[in-house]
């Protein structure tokens, strides 16, 4: 039997809240409203890279330091992961950043450049389903070295439970398994984050593995292309997955709000529009 992310028990501890919000640009704004989609981007690409390439590398310290139980099987098992895993340069995982609060000064800090930026508030139901669609999920950020040692020791051991059940030793079946391995420790590291963030409490909707094949787009970045993938939302019409938009500090919060519901009315989405408390001021 092999695992995967819903397995991991450390990955799985909390439950979302019933709504999470996702900051945006008025052009995201625009495209989420008009696709019924979520454009995630590939982790290589986000800001926090150093921080996916974390879990590999408690991985690697974790296996070499590992006593695993005398058995020809399970040491080759952690060979075979030491040396992919120190050849790791490519992270298959596209996510989208979440946050558990809809008027967070440092959210609208990030997109001060933006001028009207967008809170949008989703139902999490929506969002888990539209990650089971391509076998990904949506879990938590995990902060702190502590918690992250834990799931990979608990990741480990599940891999050499696998080993242990498998009748045929060869080594094509080990290699499976190694590779079952590092595909899950990639969905690790994308939720894999400094403890100096955790006053974020940041969640992410992330991409399985094999859900990129021939799927990606590309947008413009700042100073490269951008690979995503689309997360569909919806169906037909928008039914509620949509919940809340808070219109960010602007130049003219009037002006905005009214655009903003009239949007939401055009496109037959029901949920409340209002405007940022945050005293912030960029213009």
């Amino acid at each position: 039997m092999t695992f995967g992310i819903e397995q991991v028990r450390g990955l799985q501890a909390r439950s979302p809240p019933k709504t999470l919000y996702h900051y945006t640009t008025q052009e995201g704004l625009l495209g989420i409203v008009r696709t019924g989609e979520l454009w995630a981007t590939n982790v290589q690409y986000m800001n926090d890279i150093g921080e996916f390439f974390l879990a590999v590398e408690i991985a690697v310290e974790r296996l070499r330091m590992h006593r695993f139980a005398p058995g020809l099987s399970i040491n080759r098992l952690s060979a075979i992961l030491v040396q992919q895993l120190e050849r790791v340069k490519e992270a298959p995982i596209c996510a989208v950043s979440f946050c558990v609060d809809p008027d967070l000064l440092s959210q609208w800090r990030g997109y001060a450049g933006s001028p009207g930026s967008i809170c949008l508030g989703f139902r999490s139901e929506a969002l888990g389903s539209s990650a089971a669609s391509i076998s990904g999920a949506l879990a938590a950020c995990v902060y702190g070295r502590e918690e992250q040692v834990k799931i990979i020791d608990e990741m480990i051991g599940l891999a050499v439970e696998d080993v242990r059940q498998l009748k045929n030793h060869n080594e094509d079946r080990i290699t499976a398994l190694a590779t079952n391995f590092i595909e899950q420790l990639f969905s690790c590291g994308a939720l894999f984050k400094d403890k100096g963030f955790h006053e974020e409490a940041e969640w992410r909707l992330i991409s399985g593995v094999q859900a990129h094949l021939g799927k990606y787009g590309y947008r413009v970045g700042k100073s490269t292309l951008v690979p995503y993938l689309k997360f569909g939302l919806r169906g037909a019409r928008w039914d509620g997955e949509i919940q809340s938009a808070t219109v960010g500090p602007c130049p003219h919060p009037d002006d905005a709000l009214r655009a903003v519901r009239g949007l939401f009315a055009k496109h037959g989405i029901m949920g409340d529009v209002s405007l940022s408390n945050v005293p912030y001021r960029y213009w």
